[in-house]
């Protein structure tokens, strides 16, 4: 723990330690209750208070309830009790030490605070398994809280929490009136705080559509895109023009390979605890987020994807029973990996088994509970090291239980993201989403990539091309 770091009191025997900029708000609810926010949480409904006059308007028993209609990445800790954002962005490591139960939002603090052991799975970046499955960890003795669940400080008892379901009895046209109307209250809530918002653009759906909420709510947003070894022609051109389109400015945040950094990445790794292997690793190690300074807000377009239903559409479009091996398909599947990972599938499908939630999909809960919960929250995690506060405006309970109430065929074809983007801002309908490459674009990006790794990498992959 840094000297600079601040301990607050929980009760008798709990005690919080978290860095300074992490924001913090307490709050006493009508019984008396002491309640501490970490994060940001953000109100979607226009007729009910922020957060923390919410909380001191409520029972104890109602503060379970009434933060279903916050967005945003937060945990809650009142009442003896942790309680985790919709999808558990900010998430919760737990482990026993010396017979003390210790918890963090950071893997790697609990492994080093108790014997240090290697990883039981190491995660590869879009080669093979990129998350381990809640609620193991890579590391036996730890493990994470899902976000269907709550953890009691006192005794580690796991209770099962109200999760996402189907709203009945809405029409699309309905759903569509009340996704713009949280979508607007949240950005016009968030633009409250006086902070800098930042919004990444591509060519894809998320992104746009949350322009399109910007633009409608009527709040300053300042775009960027950032170079990645990945990245497409039309990810490159499209961004500014939608910007123009908005009437914001547009920066390109470029790659250079002179901005790399090798203590960055050995940085990154032991801040994780190597629990994030994806992009953002990349960027990191290239400095691409030192643009942003302490106090700025960045929307992030992760969660949306539960409005595509890929998991249910697409990968496992004819699993409609739990089926574990098809689990392992998603994440990737590494034979000396599997006995552990087939382990903490089955404990989780145990658990949607005990504690369904009405309408539902499994695929769609796995999404939520795996997908998200883990590999997209440990990449949160990563991004604690920078100065950005992320922010998901669809990372609340109320918001997906409308995404999984539109009817499957507005969720199959992407058609709900057009037709939201029509009511808020129809222009951003002018360029094609996600505009796949040109056979030479192709070739030129692949080759770009290629000319980053070291002569050894490049070796490496020669080889395994020709034999």
């Amino acid at each position: 723990m840094h000297e600079d770091w601040k301990v607050v009191k929980l009760s008798q025997e709990l005690f919080l330690t978290h860095c300074p900029n992490l924001p913090l708000v307490e709050a006493k609810d009508q019984d008396n209750k002491e309640w501490f926010l970490l994060g940001v949480a953000i109100q979607t409904e226009i007729d009910k208070k922020n957060p923390a006059t919410e909380i001191e308007n409520s029972t104890t028993e109602q503060v379970k309830k009434i933060y279903k209609s916050w967005a945003g990445r937060w945990l809650l800790i009142g009442n003896e009790e942790i309680h985790l954002d919709c999808c558990g962005l900010l998430g919760c490591f737990y482990t026993t030490i010396s017979g003390e139960k210790i918890v963090s939002s950071s893997l790697s603090i609990l492994n080093e605070l108790g014997s240090p052991s290697d990883a039981i799975v190491e995660l590869k970046w879009k080669s093979a398994v990129e998350w381990c499955p809640l609620p193991y960890t890579r590391f036996r003795q730890i493990r994470k809280l899902l976000p269907s669940q709550t953890l009691n400080l006192e005794t580690f008892e796991i209770k099962p929490r109200e999760f996402i379901k189907v709203v009945p009895n809405l029409s699309y046209e309905e759903i569509k009136e009340q996704l713009i109307a949280r979508f607007t209250c949240t950005l016009n809530n968030l633009a409250s705080l006086q902070k800098k918002v930042f919004l990444p653009l591509s060519s894809g759906r998320d992104s746009r559509l949350i322009l399109a909420a910007a633009y409608r709510s009527r709040i300053k947003v300042h775009t960027f895109t950032q170079e990645n070894p990945l990245i497409s022609h039309a990810d490159m051109v499209v961004p500014p023009r939608l910007a123009k389109l908005s009437g914001y400015s547009h920066q390109h945040v470029k790659m250079r390979k002179s901005s790399y950094s090798k203590v960055k990445e050995e940085l990154y790794d032991l801040h994780t605890g190597e629990d994030s292997k994806d992009v953002e690793r990349v960027k990191f190690a290239y400095g691409q987020w030192s643009f942003c300074k302490s106090n700025q807000i960045v929307l992030r377009g992760g969660v949306f994807d539960l409005m595509k239903g890929t998991n249910r559409y697409r990968k496992l479009k004819d699993q409609n029973e739990l089926n574990i091996a098809s689990m392992l398909k998603l994440n990737g599947n590494e034979k000396k990996y599997e006995a552990y990972l087939w382990d903490a599938y089955s404990e989780w499908k145990q658990w949607v088994e005990d504690h369904p939630s009405d309408g539902l999909d499994w695929r769609d809960r796995f999404y939520v509970e795996q997908r998200v919960a883990g590999w997209l929250s440990a990449i949160e995690q990563s991004l604690d090291l920078t100065d950005i506060e992320s922010f998901y405006m669809a990372n609340c309970h109320h918001v997906l239980s409308l995404f999984i109430s539109i009817p499957d065929e507005k969720r199959r074809t992407f058609q709900s993201y057009e037709d939201l983007i029509s009511l808020m801002h129809p222009s951003l309908l002018k360029y094609p989403f996600n505009q796949r490459n040109s056979a030479f674009r192709d070739v030129q990006s692949r080759l770009k990539r290629f000319s980053r790794l070291t002569l050894k990498e490049q070796c490496s992959k020669v080889i395994k091309k020709i034999f």
